[in-house]
């Protein structure tokens, strides 16, 4: 799918490395509108552990923590230079200890089976090699019961940038087949700044 993405995302945004993954890092990590949006998608649970899929400078994570005193989140990134400023995001938050951010990549997550209730992956997806293995991951650290959420840049944002980066409808298409495959029943959700899909662990 990486051959189909507009061009504006095959930048240092996406692997964010040096110094201009540093600028990169701090640019994402100026707005969390839109993670604050698919936040209100996470129905609190008690203990919840979320896992995100490409954290970034950690925005997501940072919004789980805050909300819930006993949550706990994990996830993988592809860029140290991403996990080192998700890592002091949370640490100023006073949270660290309550975070295990790891380098890796989506479809083959270090964690165990069941081992989340909440599987998210925001602004990434497209740009996974393998969405199907991809999926079969996610669903394997679910557990049951437990939510994936994929979102991506809406076409309809008021801001150009993320209308730029939006996917076509037929990525919409393939991404909700899979899951599909792999959850069951998909719902769609047309938010301000991102279009996401929610589907729930059997």
């Amino acid at each position: 799918m990486t051959d189909d993405l507009p061009r504006a995302t095959l930048n240092p945004f996406r692997i964010p490395s040096g110094p201009l993954g540093r600028l990169a890092g701090w640019v994402m990590g100026r707005d969390d509108s839109p993670h604050r949006e698919v936040l209100d998608l996470l129905a609190p649970k008690v203990e919840a552990r979320s896992c995100e899929i490409g954290f970034g400078p950690g925005q997501l994570l940072q919004l789980l923590l805050a909300r819930d005193a006993d949550a706990q989140v994990c996830g993988v990134d592809p860029s140290p230079v991403m996990v080192a400023q998700a890592r002091r995001r949370l640490q100023r938050l006073g949270a660290a200890e309550r975070a295990d951010l790891r380098l890796g990549v989506a479809g083959a997550l270090p964690f165990p089976d069941r081992h989340a209730d909440h599987v998210v992956a925001v602004n990434t997806a497209a740009m996974w090699p393998d969405l199907q293995a991809a999926l079969a991951d996610a669903r394997r650290v679910l557990r049951p019961g437990g939510t994936v959420l994929i979102a991506w840049h809406s076409a309809h944002s008021p801001r150009r940038i993320q209308r730029t980066l939006a996917q076509p409808e037929t990525w919409w298409d393939e991404t909700t087949a899979a899951l599909r495959q792999v959850f069951g029943k998909v719902e769609r959700h047309e938010l301000t700044y991102t279009t996401a899909c929610t589907a729930t662990a059997p």
